[in-house]
């Protein structure tokens, strides 16, 4: 549905300002054209289950929590089906489908209690153990990126040596804040075509793309890691759904690069490819809100 329209089922519910709604909506539909690519892409599904909840959509929320505790329950994710099930059960005991995954999902892993109260105080230990360290990276994913490029003549060898060699510039200067995001480099040479190359990366990758104007950015979901480090490397926690992170980052082709920011993190990750354009504006925004 439309922002500008209303669900008469749900014409009152609580917690959304006018331009919340719409960036709920515009979220929504965001998702909503992930899954038509990607239906059973678990990170866009959820998304899209929290995003109902906070529209005040309880019955399309509750048709995509369900959807999603059916995939990990495939996949034997007991765990993941017991949280999602108990928060669906908090919300209509008498829900039938729900109930039965949630004693599935119990049978297999025991009662609750012992199971949360460790994996809490891992979360916790991780998240400590975090302070004081640097997301470390290297230039290696990025070199990758540009040999696809390259590879797909969606840039040619005079704009790849010229983005490789900046970036190698910008490696040496640890001290510095130049940037190690290939796209980044590539905006600003002459005769880019960024939509052409996001375009393409969006269709020949299986990270799905977002953008980032269709979120209300909490300055405390980002500084999980610190706004320098998100911006030299390209990366940017943006939504935080129970303990597990979304981020969205420039590489959608660096694997080793999803696997360090999940390391540093401390907690599952899910993540998104975005746009040099529509990354700098997220960035500028919480800079904006710092000062």
């Amino acid at each position: 549905m439309p922002p500008n329209q209303q669900d008469p089922d749900n014409a009152n519910a609580p917690g959304l300002s006018g331009s919340d709604e719409v960036s709920v909506w515009e979220a929504i539909q965001t998702f909503e054209t992930i899954l038509e690519v990607f239906p059973e892409d678990v990170s866009a599904l959820e998304s899209l289950a929290v995003a109902y909840e906070q529209a005040g959509d309880a019955a399309k929320g509750r048709e995509k929590y369900l959807a999603l505790a059916r995939i990990w329950a495939g996949q034997s994710e007991w765990r993941r089906v017991r949280e999602i099930t108990k928060h669906l059960l908090e919300l209509q005991p008498e829900d039938a489908e729900a109930r039965e995954l949630h004693e599935q999902a119990v049978a297999v892993l025991g009662e609750e209690g012992e199971d949360e109260a460790t994996a809490a105080a891992e979360t916790g230990a991780a998240l400590a153990g975090r302070v004081g360290r640097k997301l470390e990276v290297d230039l290696r994913g990025e070199l990758e990126l540009a040999w696809f490029l390259l590879q797909n003549s969606i840039i040619n060898q005079d704009q790849y040596e010229k983005a490789i060699e900046s970036l190698t510039e910008n490696r040496m200067n640890p001290g510095s804040n130049a940037s190690l995001s290939l796209l980044q480099e590539l905006q600003v040479l002459e005769w880019i075509d960024m939509e052409t190359i996001v375009d393409f990366l969006a269709a020949e990758t299986t990270v799905p793309f977002i953008e980032l104007r269709n979120f209300e950015l909490d300055p405390e979901i980002a500084a999980a890691i610190p706004l320098d480090e998100c911006r030299r490397t390209g990366v940017l926690p943006f939504e935080k759904m129970e303990s597990e992170y979304m981020v969205a980052l420039m590489n959608p082709v660096d694997l080793e690069l999803q696997k360090k920011i999940t390391d540093y993190l401390g907690t599952p990750v899910h993540f998104y490819f975005t746009s040099p354009e529509s990354f700098q504006s997220a960035v500028s925004a919480l800079e904006k809100q710092q000062k």
